[in-house]
Order: C-alpha cells, then sequence, then structure tokens
C-alpha cells in the first residue's frame, strides 16, 4: 500500500464509521484492531490534548504502517471485509490510486 492508497483508504474507513459503524462491529475483533490502528478512523480527537495522535500522518504511516507488513495484510482484510458488507463487490487494492491527489 502506498502513502496515497493510505490516505483514500482512510478517508473511506472514516466515512464508513461514521455512516454504518454496525459494519465494523461485526468484523472479526482482529482485524477490527488492526483497522483501528492503521486507519485511525474511531480515534477520539474532542480533547484538548492530543498527544497521542500523530502530529504528521505521512510520519505515522511511513514509520508505522509501511513498515509494519502483517499489520497492514490484516487490516486490508478488514477493509475487504467492509467492502462485502457494504455491498460495494469485491476489494482489490489495485483499484485505489495511488497517485497524489
Amino acid at each position: 500500500m502506498t502513502y496515497y492508497q493510505y490516505l483514500r483508504l482512510m478517508w473511506r474507513m472514516e466515512r464508513f464509521y461514521d455512516n454504518h459503524p454496525d459494519f465494523f462491529a461485526d468484523l472479526d475483533p482482529e482485524k477490527r484492531s488492526a483497522m483501528e490502528r492503521v486507519f485511525l478512523y474511531d480515534y477520539d480527537d474532542t480533547h484538548s490534548d492530543n498527544t497521542d495522535y500523530p502530529k504528521s500522518i505521512e510520519e505515522y504511516f511511513n514509520h508505522d504502517i509501511a513498515t509494519n507488513e502483517p499489520l497492514q495484510k490484516l487490516a486490508l482484510a478488514g477493509v475487504s471485509d467492509i467492502y462485502s458488507a457494504s455491498g460495494m463487490g469485491e476489494f482489490r487494492l489495485s483499484d485505489i490510486s495511488d497517485k497524489r491527489p
């Protein structure tokens, strides 16, 4: 997964989570945990002390996500499950643009 694919998936998972949290509740707990860690869609940013939230999403991706292939695979398996549950069909990472927006 490239950084630009990551950004697009992060945005999609955030929208899915906001509109269909039940899709996430039905996920395998290990996949759900990986997705929460990778895509940060359920992060509570309502408090003023956000010291645990990454200062730079690109640095977070480069240091924590891009270097952890098992975590990526598990999170992408969760994305595939979300696509199936939503009726979007089969998820293929190759369908997500890796070009700069």
